[in-house]
């Protein structure tokens, strides 16, 4: 950060110099310390941050360790019943109740500091908490450094005004001041009020004011900033004109209020780093107005999500990790939200989903709606050791609702046999449904799956049969489903636990899903936007291992165009597995 101290200091600075000074202007020195004994007290107020109690405890540790003086430490309430009143000598770091600070913090904007004397009493305080902690650094650094003397004194010489320079001398909307407004941030977003305090920090740190953060579901104030998609009319209308959803932002002016207007993870970040932009672009005075403020802009250069030309279906597989995963710096709502926006981003017509649980599902469903319809299929209970009643589908298959309508919906549970017992993992599934585009008539049979990853001693060469016996039941599957509807082309996603072979591995439940008349679009892909990459990852990594969720399509009645594993940023929170999508188009 540079600091400008103000000019105005210099000059009195020089004039003491050259011509002496009245009485009315000079002080006495103020002893601090002699000889190990002190009559001061180190005061904040009874709410101060931690960041402020923390730089108090530097100068105490200064004073103890250059001059001996173990000086207390307190805050700045008084028991008015008692008649208490503020004591005479006292240090006051930060905003307090005492009238000395408030004097002194009065003219301050956010990154300015004063560090003076008001009687017996050092004020130092800053416009914010960050700039009173500038402020005490500057006292211990430059005034209680050591000295022979074990004398501290504080000199009319040691008073500080330092003056930051902003951007802005003066920040606008339609006229108004800026700190007459408020920040309202969008209450149904889990990123909500993180997206609001940046917009608070551009603010603050190009024209110096704190301006208040508050939730759309508080009283509306006459004057708001509103970022995101927030419960007010004028955000409301404004997202309401977008053509998608999740690429679109808009910085304007409307009414009293300056829109900050988006939805979703990308567009939030890259909307309120162009508002930032376009406050540290100005200088001077800046009154933004309907007339000369109305930035719109968009995502699509970074999220490469336009589908290739003449492709048919967008198919993806995203395996969104069970609710059971969830710690304190993941929280749950956030990775549904991730995903949520991922899907909305890169519009995919059908997404199969693994290990969507009800409750995963009833989290992230309502973020895509809109959009989205989910298949309702009717559940084939096929594990003979059990009849229990299985209350959720964990490869649920969604849709386009606008463009496409199904039936002929199954779901069906893997089974195998393990040590001579016949089991099933309920969380372990085949779902399908034959999907008709509403506008062409084409039609098309998906299938999603989530093989079986471990189960008793995984020391054993057993799973790699329980996956052989997977991918021999979803082979049947297919075969069953292509006798069905004999025209129709197949595609399927999944997470099916098991890599393409190598030079050093063969997979043979790889072996058995490509023995079905089906292709790996990570293989037969026109444009491959990821080689070798990976898929299965630690959450909150991007470094993937193995690529173990794929899309296949049957080649015979299908191109593929493109495949991409969907690596950024945001995908490396929200699941163990990346998303996977690939553009597929329908031989004549």
């Amino acid at each position: 950060m540079k600091k400008i101290f103000s000019l105005s200091i210099i000059f009195v600075l020089i004039f003491i110099t050259l011509l002496g000074c009245s009485k009315e202007e000079s002080r006495d020195p103020l002893t601090v310390v002699e000889n190990g004994a002190s009559d001061y007290t180190i005061v904040r107020s009874s709410k101060a941050s931690e960041a402020v109690i923390n730089s108090t405890l530097t100068i105490k540790k200064a004073l103890k360790e250059n001059y001996s003086a173990d000086i207390e430490l307190k805050d700045d309430w008084l028991n008015e019943k008692s008649g208490e009143v503020p004591a005479e000598y006292e240090i006051l770091v930060g905003v307090s109740n005492r009238e000395e600070t408030v004097d002194a913090a009065e003219e301050l904007l956010s990154s300015d500091y004063v560090i003076k004397a008001a009687g017996k009493k050092i004020v130092i305080v800053g416009g914010s908490d960050a700039a009173t902690v500038e402020g005490v650094k500057y006292f211990v650094e430059n005034i209680c450094a050591a000295s022979d003397t074990q004398i501290l004194l504080f000199e009319q010489t040691d008073e500080v005004e330092y003056r930051h320079e902003y951007n802005l001398s003066a920040l606008k909307i339609n006229g108004v001041d800026i700190s007459e407004y408020k920040i309202v941030y969008d209450s149904s977003s889990s990123y909500g009020v993180e997206r609001a305090i940046s917009a608070q920090t551009s603010i603050r740190e190009t024209c110096g004011k704190v301006i208040d953060v508050i939730s759309d579901k508080d009283v509306e104030a006459e004057y708001e900033i509103l970022v995101g998609n927030t419960l007010r009319a004028q955000s409301q209308e404004r997202i309401a004109e977008y053509s998608r959803p999740n690429v679109y932002y808009t910085v304007a002016i409307k009414d009293n209020k300056l829109l900050i207007a988006y939805e979703g993870l990308r567009c939030g970040e890259t909307a309120v780093k162009d508002f930032d932009a376009l406050l540290r672009e100005q200088k001077g005075v800046l009154d933004m107005t309907e007339s000369n403020t109305d930035y719109t802009g968009n995502i699509l250069s970074t999220v490469t999500s336009e589908k290739v030309s003449n492709t048919d279906v967008r198919a993806m597989t995203s395996n969104v990790l069970s609710h059971y995963y969830q710690q304190s710096d993941d929280p749950y709502n956030k990775r549904m939200e991730i995903l949520a926006d991922t899907y909305l981003t890169y519009l995919p017509d059908v997404i199969g989903l693994q290990e969507c649980r009800d409750v995963d599902f009833n989290a992230l469903f309502p973020l895509v709606s809109e959009y989205y319809g989910v298949v309702e299929s009717t559940k084939v209970y096929q594990n003979p050791a059990s009849n229990e009643t299985i209350d959720y589908e964990c490869t649920k298959i969604l849709y386009r609702k606008d463009k496409f309508k199904y039936y002929d919906a199954e779901y069906e549970e893997l089974i195998f046999d393990f040590n001579g017992k016949i089991l099933a993992q309920n969380m372990k599934t085949i779902s399908s449904a034959v999907f008709e585009n509403k506008h062409t008539g084409d039609k098309f049979i998906f299938v999603n799956s989530h093989f079986i990853s471990s189960y008793g001693d995984e020391a054993t060469d057993g799973h790699k049969n329980i996956r052989v016996q997977n991918a021999t039941q979803f082979a049947s599957k297919i075969e069953r489903l292509r006798v069905e509807h004999p025209d129709l082309p197949i595609i399927t996603t999944g997470d099916y636990f098991t890599p393409k072979n190598t030079s050093a591995n063969a997979y043979p439940a790889y072996d058995i899903i490509m023995g079905a008349g089906l292709s790996d679009a990570s293989v037969e892909a026109k444009k491959k936007m990821s080689p070798g990459m990976g898929t299965s990852h630690l959450v909150g990594t991007s470094v993937a291992s193995t690529n173990i969720d794929m899309v296949f399509a049957d080649t015979e009645k299908c191109d593929i165009l493109s495949h991409r594993i969907i690596t950024n940023i945001y995908t490396k929170d929200a699941s163990d597995h990346f998303p996977v999508y690939a553009d597929i188009s329908f031989k004549s």
